[in-house]
């Protein structure tokens, strides 16, 4: 078949002949005496293809313009980045967006985010916080230990107030009734998956946080709404709720990139909404299937390493208590991804792990202060002491350090060589058995942390049990939040200690990282399966027919991974499995992800 001109004359076209495109008449249609007849020219509007980015390209592509590489501010301009296509953005594997009504979130909806603080009165000093919160003299209350107060002065030197957070009751804020729905999805759901450890019932200090400052700041309202709206689609798979998503997050990221693009002193400014939004958008996409959440936790990590670099900005830290706050946010994620993503954290040297996994001691008074830190340490943002996260630290730096010569190895192993010899020799060449033995160490006086008992089960004869008579407990003691209980197998009500359960499973994942990961013991080793087994035991619920479904669950889920990987009895593998499928049906969407990497091990 002869090639012809797609523009040529149709009599051309018909015989599937070149033409020549001659006007008025080609020469074929005058050598054989044809009607030469051309179509008239269409022009075709010329669309231009935008590179449309996921949710995660667009902010890590947004602070390194404006922050640059080393954390610097760059010259970005707004106009530099108007390219990119925000508005129509949509994550892979979703719907095309199309228009929510009203969906973009101004600052003037915001703030028609009625707060109605007449009834703050009435709660009492465990479901609220003090609303005056001053830098130099703070009163602390303690959740677990409210006998007295006790006053703790900061050192400061400038005087001010710190923001102020109260507790917002659902009934109390109004946004319209579009976006109530999705406004009570985040309170009910999603508020309880980045905080699995409430303090009380009714009182999530990370969820208050997020809802005071949204009420002046859109894209922070927006990424919560679009957090709701994540959580409503989970539950219902309707299309509408997806497209809510879409165009909330849409609309964040329009609000984001007008602020990302300014200049550093409006930056540091808005570095609080900042971080919440996007330390919020990195615990949406953790607990999502599509497991990207890197970029954001690397744009969180260059906002804080910019703001720590101004000794300006170091006093007004002083202050803030919500920067504490985001700072612990960020360190309970980045520690998980340094020991469980195949890729480690975004802290890429020592230097910056010593810089922003170090909680100073005013930020943990701060955050005694809204009860996510008792006196006895433990760290209900972690689920494990203040002290282990510093050990934790430590074993997150000499994962990366392996981790960075094994992929070196790697590429120098012959196909002869033993691979698995080679590895191990340079795992012992990288690390000192020094090191080893004081991580080890260190772990094992963890190990000794208990609130009401290692075993993670409250005895019966304890306040707490439900079974206890409370006509004997003193009135300290029965006003406190009794812990979760489930009725198992046996008919007997057993109370557990959430809080014990998951220090001593972080703990024991941590030995069991280092004899497998460090030390190089196979899974076989007596050593490994005592830790698998004594991991899985602390989940006790497992055993039962009807296993408890709580979102305090979801903290216990990397030390359940680190076991999981090692299991090799086919009981333990059983449980192992159920632990997972409980958390995907809590909306853990990287229960999934990590349930297929424990089945590629096994």
């Amino acid at each position: 078949r002869r090639k012809y001109s797609k523009t040529g004359c149709k009599e051309c076209k018909r015989r599937k002949m070149k033409c020549d495109e001659g006007k008025p008449a080609c020469w074929q249609c005058e050598r054989l005496a044809k009607t030469c007849i051309y179509d008239p020219v269409k022009l075709k509007k010329r669309t231009r293809t935008r590179k449309v980015h996921n949710l995660n390209d667009i902010v890590n592509m947004r602070l390194f313009e404006v922050l640059g590489p080393n954390g610097n501010v760059g010259n970005s301009s707004p106009e530099d980045n108007s390219s990119t296509n925000i508005t129509n953005f949509r994550e892979p594997g979703q719907s095309p967006q199309t228009h929510f009504n009203n969906d973009d979130i101004h600052d003037s909806d915001s703030e028609r985010m009625i707060i109605d603080s007449s009834n703050n009165n009435k709660q009492t000093e465990y479901n609220s916080y003090p609303l005056d919160l001053s830098p130099n003299t703070l009163a602390v209350r303690n959740v677990n230990d409210d006998k007295q107060s006790q006053n703790i002065t900061l050192d400061t030197e400038d005087s001010g107030n710190v923001s102020k957070i109260m507790h917002i009751p659902l009934s109390s804020f109004h946004i319209g009734e579009q976006h109530q729905l999705y406004a009570e999805f985040f309170y009910n759901d999603f508020a309880k998956i980045i905080l699995p450890f409430q303090p009380t019932t009714q009182l999530n200090p990370v969820r208050d946080i997020l809802l005071t400052l949204a009420v002046k700041n859109s894209f922070l309202l927006s990424a919560i709404l679009a957090c709701g709206a994540r959580s409503a689609f989970k539950k219902s798979a309707l299309a509408e709720d997806e497209e809510a998503y879409c165009s909330y997050l849409s609309s964040c990221l329009t609000s984001l990139s007008k602020i990302l693009v300014s200049q550093k002193s409006q930056l540091i400014a808005n570095v609080e909404p900042l971080l919440l939004t996007v330390l919020l958008l990195t615990s949406d996409n953790a607990s999502s299937t599509t497991q990207s959440w890197r970029a954001h936790l690397r744009g969180a990590k260059d906002l804080l390493i910019m703001y720590s670099a101004s000794e300006e900005s170091k006093k007004a830290h002083k202050k803030s208590l919500v920067l504490a706050f985001c700072r612990s946010w960020f360190v309970s994620i980045e520690i998980l991804a340094g020991l469980a993503a195949p890729f480690g954290g975004t802290l890429e040297s020592d230097e910056e792990l010593n810089l922003l996994v170090n909680l100073e001691d005013f930020e943990i008074e701060y955050l005694k202060l809204i009860h996510l830190v008792r006196n006895d340490g433990f760290n209900l943002l972690y689920g494990y002491t203040n002290d282990c996260v510093l050990h934790l630290r430590s074993l997150v730096r000499l994962l990366r350090r392996v981790n960075i010569r094994r992929n070196k190895s790697l590429k120098n192993i012959n196909k002869e060589t033993n691979k698995d010899t080679t590895i191990n020799k340079h795992i012992q060449e990288t690390i000192s058995v020094f090191e080893i033995t004081e991580l080890i160490s260190q772990f094992e006086e963890d190990s000794k942390f208990q609130i009401i008992d290692k075993s993670g089960v409250i005895p019966e004869d304890h306040y707490l049990h439900p079974n206890y008579n409370k006509q004997k407990a003193s009135e300290n003691q029965t006003n406190k939040k009794p812990y979760p209980t489930i009725q198992p197998i046996s008919s007997e009500a057993i109370a557990y200690s959430w809080y014990d359960i998951s220090h001593q499973a972080y703990v024991n994942a941590a030995l069991l990282a280092i004899v497998t990961r460090l030390v190089g013991l196979p899974k076989e080793a007596p050593f490994v399966q005592e830790l698998v087994h004594k991991i899985i035991s602390l989940i006790h619920f497992l055993d039962s027919a009807n296993p408890s479904r709580s979102y305090n669950s979801m903290l216990v889920q990397w030390p359940m991974l680190e076991a999981g990987i090692n299991c090799i009895d086919s009981n333990d593998r059983i449980k192992i499995e159920r632990f997972f499928r409980l958390l995907a049906e809590l909306g853990a969407g990287s229960a999934g992800y990590s349930l297929k990497k424990i089945k590629r091990a096994w």
